[in-house]
């Protein structure tokens, strides 16, 4: 049994694919299996992924009947994996070289953890982040930095399939990370080390990059009520503060499109929380009101 399964979701990114896998052949650390899901691609991406396959024995292909969605591409890859640590590895992104072995270490040092992180770049610049003590050289997330912060993509994270987390079982194309990070972090703490060892590739295809702000908007909320109706046992104060969050972010967005009317609705349903009182975005908001 591999000591790491890495599972790449795939959608039409054959000319993108061979520089992302090799990243992951290249690890110093090589115990691992490499699981590659193709969500039914229309370009040549399957045959890419048969040509490594058919020269590596670490990597495995799950070929999907119909387009799914990441989510559920990422949820069969960890049906197929064999190992007891998952990774996850964007089918457009990078691994350094020292990425397994720096989860490896973080593993043995520190037994008692079910999940790590380590740091990431974004086209080789610094990720930025919202709370100053996220740059420390460790750092653990607990449930309450996920509450109006998403500090860690999933190509920086590993966990234990005991945690028991899944991808929430739908096409959910934006903020399904912030989703499922939230999910692990209610069931354990995640140990981040600040060993840089993942790289964003930025191009003009990615999905972030693309939305539309009514687009980005609407994912973003579904996700969010999606998150607490799965969480039911969700204590009130954590249910009250992310809803105020979502409200008011979304206010502030359109607002800085000069997009009263839109923002209007959600700056009046932040109201109704007592946490937004308490909220910068929410003065913010209201200045950018005031703005002819």
């Amino acid at each position: 049994m591999p000591f790491f399964s890495i599972i790449t979701p795939v959608y039409n990114r054959a000319k993108l694919l061979p520089e992302t896998i090799n990243t992951v052949l290249n690890q110093e650390f090589t115990d691992f299996e490499y699981i590659l899901v193709d969500d039914k691609s229309t370009d040549s991406s399957l045959q890419v992924l048969k040509e490594y396959a058919a020269k590596d024995p670490r990597i495995k292909i799950v070929s999907l009947e119909e387009n799914q969605g990441r989510c559920i591409a990422r949820n069969k890859g960890a049906e197929a994996a064999s190992a007891n640590w998952i990774c996850y590895l964007d089918s457009d992104d990078f691994y350094f070289s020292n990425h397994l072995s720096t989860l490896k270490k973080m593993i043995e040092e520190n037994p008692d953890f079910k999940a790590f992180a380590t740091e990431q770049t974004w086209d080789k610049q610094p990720k930025k982040y919202n709370k100053k003590r996220f740059y420390k050289d460790k750092v653990v997330f607990q449930f309450e930095d996920f509450i109006d912060a998403n500090p860690i993509s999933p190509n920086q994270l590993c966990y234990h399939k005991s945690v028991g987390v899944h991808w929430v079982n739908e096409r959910l194309p934006i903020s399904e990370d912030w989703l499922f990070h939230r999910q692990l972090a209610l069931k354990t703490p995640i140990l981040k080390y600040n060993i840089l060892t993942t790289d964003v590739r930025i191009h003009d295809q990615r999905s972030l990059d693309t939305a539309s702000t009514d687009t980005f908007v609407q994912w973003n909320m579904h996700a969010t009520k999606r998150f607490i109706e799965l969480e039911p046992n969700l204590p009130v104060k954590y249910k009250n503060t992310i809803e105020s969050f979502i409200n008011l972010l979304v206010a502030n967005i359109y607002l800085s499109q000069k997009r009263k009317k839109d923002a209007m609705k959600y700056f009046v349903e932040s109201l109704s929380y007592l946490q937004s009182y308490k909220n910068p975005l929410l003065y913010k908001a209201i200045i950018k009101f005031l703005k002819p």
